[in-house]
């Protein structure tokens, strides 16, 4: 399970060279990886590339874990320092890369300033952001509701973030999921046809459209939700 992968440890008084908020401080789980493995591995068939020579990027730091969990999956040659990533953008400093890979903090304008890079990318990008972010105002201007610019990899079961020492608590590294996150993936076009086509699993769905993400991950504003829902409780009053 989740919740038994090895948490990260750091000291308290580790700090960033940029802002931070605590509530930030969440390590993507080894399953959320998982589920973009073959994804990933079908990316760098196109490129002509291994899985370790794939050149992956991950603009947020929080504690590193994702360089080892995707190197667990083979793919070893991932960026993700220490550094201002906004600063990088200003200084044209951003290293060479394939993909961009991340889970972005979600406080603060942090989600709408990453889509705005990567709507202006000619390369792919998958991001595990939560499920109210396809409501928003600034993703129906970016991608569109009904746009065929995304798929999603939607998990059966919520993705557990761990919290490490010193950042959130005192104590020790705790789980948390405050809401259901399933990955946004872009700049697929050639490859969208193909990643469709790969299976579902017991673990996880790929949908072309957000109508089609399982009940569970739909945002609690999605109006498709709403009629769902609705329909549900007619159904459950005629029993």
């Amino acid at each position: 399970s989740e919740a038994a992968e090895s948490s990260v440890i750091v000291k308290e008084k580790d700090e960033y060279p940029f802002a931070v908020t605590p509530d930030d401080h969440c390590e993507t789980s080894e399953t959320a990886y998982s589920h973009i493995s073959n994804i990933l591995t079908v990316i760098a068939a196109q490129m002509n590339k291994n899985a370790d020579s794939l050149q992956i990027y991950d603009p947020y730091f929080c504690e590193g874990s994702v360089k080892e969990r995707l190197a667990s999956r083979g793919f070893t040659n991932v960026y993700n320092e220490k550094e201002d990533f906004y600063e990088k953008l200003l200084n044209n400093s951003i290293p060479d890369f394939d993909i961009l890979v991340t889970n972005p903090p979600y406080s603060g304008n942090h989600i709408e300033k990453l889509l705005r890079y990567c709507v202006g990318l000619t390369k792919p990008f998958l991001l595990l952001l939560p499920n109210y972010v396809y409501m928003k105002d600034y993703y129906k201007d970016l991608i569109g509701y009904n746009s065929n610019r995304c798929i999603y990899i939607a998990p059966c079961k919520r993705y557990l973030y761990s919290t490490p020492k010193g950042r959130r608590q005192k104590k020790s590294s705790k789980y948390t999921s405050p809401f259901p996150t399933f990955w946004y993936c872009g700049g697929l076009t050639n490859l969208r046809e193909e990643l469709a086509n790969k299976e579902s699993s017991d673990e996880f769905k790929i949908v072309t459209k957000l109508k089609n993400l399982p009940r569970e991950c739909m945002a609690d504003n999605d109006p498709n939700k709403i009629l769902i829902n609705h329909k549900a409780k007619r159904m459950k009053l005629r029993k």
